[in-house]
């Protein structure tokens, strides 16, 4: 089998199991109550964005190109060389999933960072409908708008255009690189604001007023917490939000982290090629490449099966089983 109908093969399994994976995200976060928070509303989002990107993935690549095959012109010719061959929707859902990810960072930036200025922000549901929308629109306006420019119809066939180093590069940036970085430094800067409250939280300690940001964590659940003497006492207010907080947390870096290890293979190699580097687009390293990428589509709901406890008491509560205490 070469390497090209065996990236095919793998990315239909990967696109499958991203359907249903992702699909199972939004279906409990839709039925269960406990769950419609904001925070949840930007994970529902990226569930969604990548169930779609998902699926745009197993129908297309099994899906002829159409490289060397004579095409009408018109409308049809744009949208077949355009859109069509360059695969633009199913990397337009693949950058707008990015720009979700980045959004629900700097939800949870301002949140734990910024938590009295957050209500401004993210306090009113228009604005919450604006931000999640964001994501789709920036997503199909770099990636459609790059594949517009890049790719056209000439003299009956689809081609690519020459000398869009500059372009490239802007795409490679605008698509992992500037994304990432928002996300490194949020990430750091909520690690150290979280040291700071668990510093300053201590078991048995006066209850921590809870502002508008953090409603969205609580479960409903009195966990209790061990004393010197082995008895147990109810969580503190405090407490339970610093932990909801930290799992929260740990579960979206642990997505930004995979995200990145997904991406920055192919995003290497394609901004080399955009600086005038050599590429091999038939070697190991470029297939490499595309195989990481393609995993990132249906990664995340296994992520938040091992790490992200309410989704798990969503699960449960969702199938009838009881939850446990904590989570």
């Amino acid at each position: 089998m070469d390497a090209a109908l065996l990236l095919r093969v793998y990315q239909t399994l990967v696109g499958v199991v991203g359907v249903f994976g992702n699909g199972l995200v939004c279906l409990v976060i839709y039925r269960v109550s406990s769950m419609h928070t904001t925070t949840n509303a930007f994970i529902f989002n990226q569930a969604a964005i990548d169930l779609f990107g998902s699926l745009v993935m197993a129908v297309r690549n099994n899906m002829p190109d159409l490289l060397g095959v004579n095409i009408p012109g018109g409308i049809a010719g744009f949208l077949l060389c355009r859109v069509y061959n360059a695969y633009a929707v199913q990397f337009s859902l693949f950058t707008a999933s990015t720009y979700n990810l980045m959004t629900v960072t700097l939800e949870r930036y301002i949140a734990i960072v910024y938590p009295y200025t957050y209500p401004k922000i993210f306090g009113k549901r228009k604005a919450v409908g604006a931000f999640l929308a964001a994501g789709w629109v920036l997503g199909f306006v770099v990636s459609c708008g790059a594949a517009v420019v890049i790719n056209y119809h000439q003299n009956g066939y689809c081609a690519r255009a020459s000398g869009v180093g500059a372009l490239g590069v802007a795409v490679v940036m605008l698509n992992f690189f500037i994304p990432s970085l928002v996300m490194l430094v949020s990430y750091m800067h909520i690690t150290i604001v979280l040291k700071r409250s668990a510093d300053r939280v201590a078991p048995g300690l006066a209850t921590l007023t809870r502002p508008a940001a953090d409603q969205e964590n609580q479960e409903g659940t009195a966990p209790t917490t061990g004393t010197a003497a082995g008895t147990s006492q109810p969580e503190t207010q405090g407490e339970s939000l610093l932990r909801a907080r930290r799992n929260t947390f740990k579960t979206l870096l642990l997505v930004f982290v995979v995200f990145v290890i997904c991406w920055l293979p192919h995003s290497t190699i394609f901004l080399v090629f955009d600086l005038g580097g050599s590429v091999q687009f038939s070697g190991i390293l470029f297939y490499f490449g595309a195989f990481t990428l393609t995993v990132n589509v249906c990664v995340n709901p296994f992520i938040y099966a091992v790490k992200y406890k309410q989704f798990r008491a969503g699960f449960r509560r969702m199938v009838g089983l009881q939850t446990v205490a904590g989570e």
